[in-house]
C-alpha cells in the first residue's frame, strides 16, 4: 500500500514538474497514508476533489494561484475581482485560497463549508504559515485563533495540514491544540546550514546591543522574505537568551511582529541608507 501511495506521488510530481525534497515528500506521505485519506482521495473522479488552503495575505494568494494554474490546476482565490462566490460555491476549483477572515465572519462561506458538494468532495484543508494562529492570533488578527472552529464543519475524512518554517516546541502544542490536531504525523527539518551563518555578519550588532541596551543606537535590518525576519530574530534570541528584554529575564510579551510595508517605503528605508542616515544590513 504504501509502495504504491509513493508511486502515484512521483507521479503527479513528475507531471506537475516539481522536484521534492526528502522532507517535503514525507510530509506528504505522511499526510496521505498516515490519516488513511488516500482511497477517499482516489475514489473521486478527476477533477472534483477540493482544498481548501487558508492563507494570511492576499498577495500569497494570488501569486501561489497564478502558479497553479500555468501548472493546469482550477485554482482561485477568494477576493478574485474576477471570481463570484457561486462559481466557487458550484465546486469549479479544485484549489481556494481562502483567508481566516472569511471563514469565521459571516455565514456565506460556512454555509459553503455545510453544503451537499463541499461535504463529498473537500478532502484537505490546510493552513500556511500556521504560526500566525498564534503570533496574529490573539490580538491582530483574532480569527487565525478561531480556525479550530471551522474544522467541526468539514467532512469527517477532511485531514489537517499545518505548515510553517518557524515553529517552536510550544507552538507547536498551541496549534494542535487550537486545531484539535489528533495522530499527529510531525515533519521538521532543521534550520541550521553549513554554507550559512548569521552570527558572523550580525555578532557585531548582538554584542553592542547587549552591552550597551537601550543606550545603543536604533537598527534597521532589511530582509527580503518573512522568513527571514524569523530566522533572525531566532538569531538573536539565541544569542542574547534573557538579556533578550529589558530588564532582563522579563518575559516577552511577542516573540516578533510581522509588518509588510509598502514599495515606496521600501523604496525611502533603502535611499536613507545610501545616503548614510543609519546603518543598513541587507539580508
Amino acid at each position: 500500500m504504501a509502495a504504491a501511495i509513493a508511486e502515484k506521488v512521483d507521479a503527479v510530481v513528475v507531471k506537475l514538474g516539481f522536484q521534492l525534497h526528502d522532507k517535503q515528500k514525507e510530509a506528504i506521505l505522511s499526510y496521505i497514508s498516515g490519516k488513511d485519506t488516500f482511497d477517499s482521495i482516489r475514489g473521486l473522479p478527476p477533477g472534483t476533489s477540493i482544498a481548501l488552503v487558508v492563507c494570511p495575505l492576499i498577495a500569497l494568494m494570488k501569486d501561489q494561484t497564478e502558479r497553479f494554474r500555468q501548472l493546469g490546476i482550477a485554482a482561485a482565490y477568494v477576493w478574485e475581482p474576477q471570481i463570484s462566490l457561486e462559481r466557487f460555491a458550484t465546486g469549479e476549483f479544485q484549489l481556494i485560497f481562502i483567508s481566516p477572515e472569511c471563514l469565521n465572519k459571516g455565514r456565506i462561506w460556512r454555509s459553503v463549508l455545510k453544503s451537499d458538494l463541499y461535504q463529498e468532495r473537500l478532502v484537505a484543508f490546510i493552513v500556511d504559515e500556521v504560526h500566525l494562529i498564534k503570533n496574529w492570533g490573539e490580538e491582530y488578527r483574532p480569527e487565525f485563533s478561531k480556525l479550530g472552529e471551522v474544522r467541526s464543519l468539514l467532512p469527517k475524512n477532511t485531514q489537517v495540514m499545518a505548515l510553517t518554517a518557524t515553529a517552536t516546541s510550544h507552538l507547536r502544542e498551541h496549534v494542535m491544540k487550537i486545531m484539535s490536531m489528533k495522530d499527529v504525523a510531525l515533519v521538521e527539518v532543521s534550520p541550521s546550514k553549513d554554507n550559512l551563518s548569521i552570527e558572523e555578519l550580525f555578532l557585531p550588532i548582538m554584542n553592542e546591543l547587549k552591552n550597551k541596551r537601550l543606550g545603543m543606537e536604533r537598527i534597521i535590518i532589511l530582509c527580503c522574505r518573512p522568513i527571514d525576519c524569523a530566522t533572525l530574530w531566532r538569531a538573536f534570541f539565541c544569542y542574547l537568551k534573557d538579556q533578550m528584554t529589558e530588564p532582563p529575564g522579563h518575559p516577552l510579551r511577542k516573540s516578533y511582529v510581522l509588518l509588510t510595508i509598502t514599495r515606496d517605503v521600501h523604496k525611502s528605508l533603502y535611499e536613507m541608507a545610501s545616503l548614510g542616515n543609519f546603518q543598513s544590513n541587507p539580508v
